[in-house]
């Protein structure tokens, strides 16, 4: 189905069936301010070609009334995974996760989000599909955040799929990107 509006969430019972960091170690609540436990993302990761993990050394800038380090802790925003282009095209590249689920339920995504790889704001374009459904379109990251190196998370509800067991999040090139953004 489309992705649409989902009212009544705070009236919901939710279960932590995943916390995932993307190109990082397990992140332990000795290391998260909350006490929990993210596991890396190298098991859910179904396609992957020319990605690689990347490490950023600096400061995470969180804004007032933005993602928190109780939100996600740094070693959950300093880490992600890099596709980068080898030519001076944009590599027609898709990255995606799958996660075994029940079926029949629905399940609420947080995607967590920081552009920690840019050389400059409002170059990086993407798009994000979850269960097969455009998400988030031609986004750049830098527009919302007015920085680099600024989490941002976006939440969505979903199905699991009953036919596949199955709920997937997929990260690909938006018509909007430009080659050699990061290399």
């Amino acid at each position: 189905g489309n992705l649409k509006s989902f009212d009544g969430l705070n009236n919901q019972a939710l279960e932590v069936v995943y916390r995932v960091t993307v190109g990082g170690p397990k992140v332990t609540p000795f290391n998260d301010s909350l006490w929990r436990t993210w596991v890396p993302d190298d098991e859910f990761l179904k396609s992957s070609v020319g990605s690689e993990k990347y490490y950023f050394g600096g400061r995470i800038n969180y804004r007032v009334g933005g993602a928190s380090r109780e939100v996600g802790p740094d070693n959950v925003y300093n880490t992600a995974r890099l596709i980068r282009s080898k030519n001076d095209s944009v590599p027609n590249v898709n990255m995606t996760w799958v996660f075994p689920v029940v079926g029949g339920y629905k399940y609420l995504v947080r995607l967590h989000f920081c552009d920690i790889a840019s050389i400059s704001m409002r170059l990086l374009y993407f798009n994000v599909y979850v269960n097969g459904q455009l998400a988030l379109e031609d986004f750049d990251l830098s527009l919302v955040t007015n920085s680099l190196a600024s989490p941002f998370y976006a939440d969505f509800v979903v199905d699991g799929d009953v036919s596949t067991g199955a709920l997937s999040v997929t990260i690909g090139p938006s018509k909007s990107s430009l080659p050699h953004v990061i290399d």
